[in-house]
């Protein structure tokens, strides 16, 4: 538990994109509107993301080669992140954001203009996810499962 996929979900009216993370084991998800894919505004949105969560449960986070992660260092001295890229032309090495991104655009297609969304529309989106059984995760919830895992790592760091 820990390591983190991260990519961007681009709408075709151009307005705003979804900045999204993916736990690898629990597939618990997290995404934020942003307004560009822009390497400063997908920083912001993974500080939302790192921020609702202990710092334990981030230990590795796997970016696009695109520029959108290039500031991935200010993450990685200020919350100790490691963090990776991966090779051009290979989005298969984070695949698991890549699967999720397709049950997302089930919720918000490609012709959504995001800019009407709050954000509270998007957490409801993201938590309905969320709480949906996954035959990958023994028919439990990434909530669930995230739970059991933040609670083991508290038990521990306690």
């Amino acid at each position: 538990f820990g390591h983190w996929e991260s990519d961007t979900v681009i709408c075709s009216k151009q307005r705003g994109v979804l900045s999204v993370r993916l736990e690898r084991v629990s597939r618990l998800l997290r995404f934020h509107k942003a307004p560009t894919e822009s390497a400063e505004d997908t920083e912001h949105a993974v500080r939302k993301t790192v921020e609702s969560l202990p710092s334990s449960a981030f230990l590795t986070m796997t970016f696009d080669n695109g520029t959108e992660g290039s500031r991935h260092a200010v993450l990685r001295d200020e919350y100790g992140i490691l963090t990776y890229f991966c090779d051009a032309y290979a989005s298969w090495q984070k695949g698991a954001v890549e699967n999720v991104n397709r049950i997302i655009r089930r919720y918000l297609p490609e012709t959504k203009d995001l800019s009407v969304l709050s954000d509270r529309e998007i957490h409801e989106i993201q938590e309905r996810i969320n709480d949906t059984p996954r035959r990958r995760l023994g028919c439990r919830t990434a909530n669930e499962v995230a739970g059991q895992y933040l609670t083991t790592l508290q038990v521990v760091h306690c």
